[in-house]
């Protein structure tokens, strides 16, 4: 199975070395149905080859475009998050007794964001090559949603793609999943409960505005409709309240403010409808916040409020301008923040907290921006998403660090990149100005942007 596995990624690689845009797709897949367990201790230092082939992948995105990457806000503000991390991680290595080898093979992971963006950037050359990558993501969640749907019900079958909790191996692991009920397990996937509730919220907000705004009748239409199905019906199976109560606020906003307030309250209907008939789902979502299947809700948010104020009280000054760190805020605490908005200062500093604010009102300008151009159906989209994906964020941030969690960025700066990108690739007269043709494309698009 081993062999299997590195002959997939090495045909991948041959691929992209020939056709760069196409590791906007395969990494995706690669990262989100990774076999960890299968291929774990296969490399030295537990290398993985998932983080090996989005590497090699940036690289050739660089050495293809000759390091022409689009200057436009996102690869800044990416390139910004990656930064504060490694900054907060090294202060806190000094200030704790953190494993160095830890620290770099979690800032390792980390620049997974900003290799992400350079990737999409990349890729983002056309309207059809937008249409075509977001089309596969959607794809792509939803496999990942499917893979975590099958590791509730067939744990032990799929057992090669788990990634074992701390101080349990991946069969002691599995045994005490198949030791619960089928309603007390979650759907963890490939990449764990909290970020596969991260990215399917997010892929479930991205194909429901696009079956929102998708034309009647077309493929498209249908395409995004399973793909919200499926994405949402996992998102439901990892039991993620936070998640769920975020994916509400970002739908009742779409009820409330959307140009198509009748599409989403059929949607509402028809979901509504399917869930009470389908009585498993109602079953799993109503155990989940009465406590039936762990804590109840309020239970859950009085452990989180003990664990804020363990981390307020033990807070140290020097630690104010840099923050931590998360990998070594866990050292120190022991604990991790579970509030994006403490976790922000905590690991980030006042450098991180100001970030987050600066990436709020950003994708709160940009989603904005869209939405004014009320005669381009694929603005009014990528518009729509960008405002559900904000508030959504702003929600479950306030039980888990989504801003610093580096998967769910890693999604959340491609959404936002693509919606950017968009702008750059509109007709002039539709754009806010046609300045923005300067600020965002790459030095070496400026005559084609004159000549057009």
């Amino acid at each position: 199975m081993c062999i299997i596995v590195y002959g997939l990624f090495i045909i991948m690689a041959v691929v992209i070395t020939i056709w760069p845009r196409m590791a906007a797709i395969f990494m995706w897949f690669a990262i989100w149905l990774y076999p960890n367990s299968l291929m774990y201790g296969s490399l030295p230092l537990n290398i993985r080859l998932d983080d090996m082939f989005l590497s090699y992948a940036c690289l050739v995105c660089l050495w293809r475009s000759r390091g022409c990457i689009s200057s436009g806000v996102t690869i800044k503000l990416a390139l910004a998050w990656f930064i504060i991390q490694l900054v907060g991680n090294l202060a806190g290595a000094f200030l704790s007794d953190s494993n160095i080898y830890g620290i770099v093979k979690f800032m390792s992971k980390s620049a997974y964001v900003p290799m992400t963006v350079i990737i999409i950037s990349y890729a983002l050359r056309d309207k059809e090559n937008i249409q075509y990558i977001v089309k596969w993501i959607c794809i792509a969640g939803v496999a990942a949603s499917l893979l975590g749907v099958a590791t509730v019900y067939k744990p032990q079958q799929f057992s090669i793609f788990i990634i074992p909790q701390i101080g349990l191996s991946t069969g002691s692991y599995v045994d005490a999943l198949e030791d619960v009920s089928e309603l007390s397990r979650r759907a963890v996937g490939s990449i764990g409960i909290v970020g596969t509730a991260l990215i399917l919220l997010n892929i479930s907000l991205l194909a429901l505005s696009i079956l929102v705004f998708g034309k009647k009748g077309t493929t498209e239409k249908w395409l995004f409709g399973v793909c919200f199905a499926f994405c949402t019906l996992g998102l439901i199976y990892t039991q993620t309240r936070g998640a769920m109560i975020a994916f509400a606020a970002a739908f009742l906003w779409g009820l409330v403010c959307s140009k198509r307030r009748g599409t989403f309250g059929i949607l509402l209907a028809l979901g509504t409808l399917v869930i009470a008939l389908q009585g498993g789902l109602i079953q799993i979502i109503v155990a989940r916040f009465i406590g039936e299947t762990g804590s109840t809700l309020g239970g859950g948010a009085n452990v989180r409020m003990g664990i804020w104020e363990m981390f307020i009280h033990n807070f140290q000054p020097i630690h104010i301008p840099t923050g931590v760190g998360m990998y070594a805020a866990y050292n120190i605490y022991k604990a991790t923040a579970h509030n994006t908005y403490l976790g922000s200062f905590i690991y980030g500093g006042m450098l991180g907290f100001a970030l987050l604010i600066v990436v709020i009102y950003k994708t709160w300008n940009l989603s904005g921006r869209l939405l004014k151009h009320h005669g381009d159906l694929t603005a009014i989209r990528f518009g729509t998403y960008l405002r559900m994906l904000i508030i959504s964020m702003l929600v479950v941030g306030c039980s888990s660090e989504n801003f610093q969690d580096t998967l769910c960025m890693q999604l959340f700066f491609t959404g936002m990149l693509i919606a950017e990108r968009y702008l750059v690739l509109m007709p002039c007269t539709q754009r806010d100005t046609c300045k923005q043709v300067f600020e965002h494309l790459p030095h070496t698009d400026y005559a084609a942007a004159i000549l057009y």
